[in-house]
């Protein structure tokens, strides 16, 4: 039998989770004795994955639902924990580049036997990574003089409203 990814570990126990209320935590534990051969810096991943996910849901949950063209309700669960994932991955993992990151979400879906998800996945993690990108672009200008802060909200919000 082979040893899953970090990432199918993590994206297991976070259904868990949400299906039958399985703290991640012994979840993990148990698949750790499980599968003995994964090594240490996947455990980490893992638990890393699973935990910070599990923290920033919110935010995550927020920027998937900026990206969708229907309600956020209509996501399947398995598929929101995969692009929850990802989207940790792309915005606060600084060692694991963005395409790897989208690739695997991308694998994860395919493997589920949902192929024909696999392209919504991909185009929501690049239209986030995209979003993100803009806004670090914007605030380095702000940052630099290169745009007044007053023209940049001014053109941000015409209304006035924040």
């Amino acid at each position: 039998m082979a040893n899953p990814t970090p990432r199918d570990l993590a994206l297991q126990a976070l259904n868990h989770f949400d299906d039958k209320g399985i703290l991640p935590r012994y979840f993990l534990e148990q698949s750790f004795r499980r599968y003995p051969g994964i090594s240490g810096r996947d455990k980490a991943l893992c638990v890393h994955l699973t935990n910070g996910v599990l923290r920033w849901r919110l935010r995550l949950d927020w920027y998937i639902e900026q990206s969708l063209n229907f309600p956020f309700d209509k996501v399947e669960l398995r598929v929101l924990n995969i692009l929850r994932i990802a989207l940790y991955q792309i915005l606060f993992m600084d060692r694991i580049p963005e395409p790897a990151a989208v690739n695997e979400a991308v694998k994860q879906t395919k493997s589920g036997g949902k192929p024909h998800v696999a392209r919504f996945v991909r185009e929501t993690l690049q239209d986030v990574a995209n979003l993100m990108a803009n806004r670090r672009q914007t605030v380095q200008f702000v940052l630099r003089g290169r745009i007044d802060r007053g023209e940049f909200f001014e053109a941000r919000q015409p209304d006035g409203q924040y």
